[in-house]
């Protein structure tokens, strides 16, 4: 008993400290922001990225990487977290951002190009890959928003950022 006991809570400290299982979407996804952030420095491609906020004044969306020029946002870059443990829990932060992507597509303010840089859940959990699948086909189903995973790597990542950076703004 005493064993059990002590391997739950081995288990429970684990998940906690080496898992993060504390740690929240916004967490997550400003872990994501900063990695994103250090890739496009490391890249030479950060000086052409801001915080903006695309829509309207009536609803504003706020995107940590944007590439502006002349007022027309080019690129709109957005980490997003969807590695949770549950289905429903992919489904709703999806959701939220599928949703504002309706909304600023209808009020003709998405930048040319979207990219969401998706963290996807564990392998070899068949109900958690279809529900991220599932957000990620959704997303994709608006003009210029693209969606790529961290799971394609730095290198994968950098590629499809490129991709969306009209060929006369990448020299």
């Amino acid at each position: 008993m005493a064993i059990e006991n002590a391997d739950t809570a081995v288990s429970t400290l684990f998940d906690h400290y080496v898992n993060h299982s504390f740690a929240t979407k916004e967490y997550q996804e400003s872990v994501l922001e900063r990695q994103l952030g250090k890739l496009l420095t490391d890249s030479n491609l950060r000086q052409r990225y801001s915080e903006q906020k695309l829509g309207t004044s009536d609803y504003p969306v706020k995107f940590p990487f944007v590439f502006v020029n002349e007022s027309l946002p080019l690129q709109a870059l957005k980490p997003i977290y969807l590695g949770h443990d549950e289905p429903a829990k992919i489904i709703e932060h999806g959701d939220a951002w599928i949703s504002k992507m309706k909304r600023l597509n209808a009020a003709g303010q998405l930048a040319l190009d979207t990219l969401f840089i998706a963290a996807p859940p564990e392998e070899g959990k068949p109900k958690l890959l279809k529900a991220f699948r599932e957000i990620c086909e959704e997303l994709k189903a608006y003009p210029g928003v693209r969606v790529t995973s961290t799971a394609a790597g730095e290198f994968g990542i950098l590629k499809q950022i490129n991709k969306g950076i009209p060929a006369s703004y990448t020299g």
